[in-house]
């Protein structure tokens, strides 16, 4: 899952203009796993 957001990261901030984020409500069905790898992933962008 890291390598993903790592990877959405790269194609979505190439030119610089990416802010990460993530919504303002973790649905129940996502995994808290995977809110962890994004918050990782975007610490080491």
């Amino acid at each position: 899952m890291a390598r993903l957001c790592r990877q959405l990261f790269g194609i979505g901030g190439a030119a610089g203009r990416l802010i990460l984020g993530p919504t303002h409500v973790l649905e129940p069905e996502v995994p808290v796993e995977n809110f962890e790898a994004y918050v990782q992933a975007a610490r080491e962008a």
